[in-house]
């Protein structure tokens, strides 16, 4: 149990302090005696863990002697050490050690028996896995099915017959790095790739529910994405600019159309009920931040802590509350739920920003920002 959680029957097992005080029913750890500590006990009868669904969750058997020496040995506690349910990841919960949370390093690529085979890093790393699982590689591609595959993967389109032909009777030794970067060149880079993070942030034109209306301009958001792919964007601005482009020092136009991002959800322009409706509306921003950007599905702790990814309810509405300053309150559908032409500072765009700024829009000048109380 983590620290501050609420404990059953006053036990607590995050401090050496709530060990050794034990429950209400009296002391459940006596160090050096395994076979007088109720812990010990609890665990050999199965009763903890408890049953999941009917079925038991006894520790193994080696677990349990591991247990048991730990009491025989006077059940040591380093000094200072609380235990924390999201400290760590297991096969069943997400922890604080979670890859998305990780700062990015590159790693060196392991050592391989086919040494030969590796051309770059990346080849390094599939060849370890495949010796891992005691499996050979596969026999090296002939050019033909080399350029299928790249341009499959890259633009999602096949080449022509004339673009093999090409490839295959090409002898510079660097004819296969031309057809990547020409590939890596082409408007249809971004095209393909834009697609997946499409998908992630829960891309669509229309506004779902019964009358399913257009969201007007949303195609400016995708085509701002298929631009900052093919434009080679850092990471970090990609990020900043979809979650807060009307806040950064160099606003832009394509900065607040980035914003779009936080737009791509659902919008219902009738809810029954418009003030439930507003922390739908919220959960959908909580989620869509939180799978795309760190890779967890945070919109389960609005009701408790997380059972599975290391979010504690508190956290949710942290989050929430970054978003609760937008355009979230029920308002006319001629916004589609989202800031007026005023509130962005600029007219054809499909953005987010927060209730208490406003821009002043000029076609011939950038916008000048004043703030106001409140709408």
């Amino acid at each position: 149990m983590p620290s501050g959680a609420r404990s059953l029957g006053g036990l607590v097992l995050a401090t050496k302090v709530g060990l050794m005080k034990g429950s209400k029913n009296g002391i459940v750890v006596v160090p050096g005696a395994p076979d007088d500590s109720k812990l010990l006990a609890h665990v050999l009868s199965g009763g903890m863990p408890p049953e999941v669904k009917g079925i038991s969750q006894k520790l193994a058997d080696d677990e349990i002697a591991l247990l048991r020496r730990w009491i025989e040995t006077g059940a040591a506690w380093p000094e200072g050490r609380s235990l924390d349910l999201y400290e760590a990841t297991t096969d069943v919960r997400g922890g604080r050690d979670w890859w998305s949370l990780q700062p990015v390093e590159r790693p060196a690529p392991p050592t391989v028996r086919h040494a030969d085979l590796v051309s770059n890093p990346i080849d390094a790393f599939v060849l370890a896995k495949l010796e891992q699982a005691d499996m050979e590689p596969a026999p090296l591609a002939e050019r033909r099915d080399l350029i299928r595959r790249v341009y499959y993967d890259m633009i999602g389109l096949p080449p022509t017959f004339a673009q093999v032909e090409a490839f295959v009777s090409d002898e510079r030794e660097d004819a296969w790095e031309r057809v990547v970067d020409g590939l890596l060149a082409s408007t249809q880079f971004g095209e393909k790739w834009a697609r997946h993070w499409l998908d992630l942030v829960r891309f669509a034109e229309t506004c779902g529910y019964e009358r399913d209306q257009v969201k007007a301009n949303a195609w400016r958001y995708r085509d701002w994405v298929v631009d900052a792919i093919n434009e080679d964007m850092p990471y970090d601005q990609f990020v900043v600019q979809q979650l807060a482009g009307d806040e950064i020092a160099e606003r832009t136009e394509q900065s607040v159309i980035a914003t779009g991002m936080l737009r791509m959800g659902t919008w219902n322009d009738e809810p029954n009920d418009p003030q439930n409706y507003k922390y739908e509306r919220l959960e959908d921003l909580v989620h869509v931040t939180s799978s795309a950007f760190l890779g967890l599905s945070v919109k389960c702790a609005r009701c408790h802590d997380h059972k599975f990814d290391p979010i504690p309810q508190t956290d949710y509405y942290r989050m929430a509350a970054v978003f609760w300053p937008g355009a979230i309150e029920p308002r006319a559908a001629t916004h589609q739920g989202g800031p007026s032409p005023q509130e962005l500072g600029y007219e054809n765009v499909l953005g987010w920003t927060d209730r208490a700024t406003c821009y002043l829009y000029s076609p011939l000048r950038a916008p000048f920002v004043f703030f106001v109380p409140s709408w």
